[in-house]
């Protein structure tokens, strides 16, 4: 037959001996309950903490895909009608530029200079751009960011 593990404990010889531990272990208990609920929250805190840490850092690491691909369904959303000259006799390359265009059944038109970065992109795509534009570089692209930066200057470099 297998010896059952005894405790290594102390047994008080007498009952007043005994009495007097279980109220000094009772104290203790008391004293000891609410930290160990807290000890135990802690715990569940620290998981909650890495599991909260972990897809913090994954959604940080996937953002700037997560940015390109709200950008590209922005970009997307528009339907570019037509791209003009703000001033028909301004046959300059840094002439202003109107831009009228579809977004989520709305018409809209304002000058292309001044449009949000989706709808700038849309006009690249679009196949649009006015030759005067399309001539300052090999890519439509490219071409946008200098006329753009020729704008913003108020002359074209090259």
């Amino acid at each position: 037959m297998a010896k059952t593990a005894q405790p290594h404990f102390n047994l008080p010889a007498t009952e007043d001996a005994a009495t007097g531990r279980l109220q000094v272990l009772q104290r203790t208990i008391n004293e000891a309950a609410p930290l160990a609920a807290q000890l135990d929250g802690l715990l569940k805190a620290k998981d909650a903490f890495k599991a909260a840490q972990a897809e913090a850092d994954y959604i940080n690491a996937n953002l700037p895909a997560i940015r390109q691909a709200g950008f590209s369904s922005d970009v997307g959303e528009v339907r570019v009608l037509g791209i003009r000259t703000t001033n028909v006799n301004d046959e300059s390359p840094l002439a202003g530029l109107t831009i009228e265009y579809e977004q989520r059944g709305r018409r809209f038109a304002g000058s292309l200079a001044g449009a949000d970065r989706h709808v700038q992109q849309a006009a690249i795509e679009s196949g649009k751009l006015p030759g005067r534009i399309l001539k300052l570089a090999g890519t439509p692209a490219e071409a946008f960011a200098r006329w753009a930066d020729g704008r913003r200057r108020g002359y074209l470099r090259g």
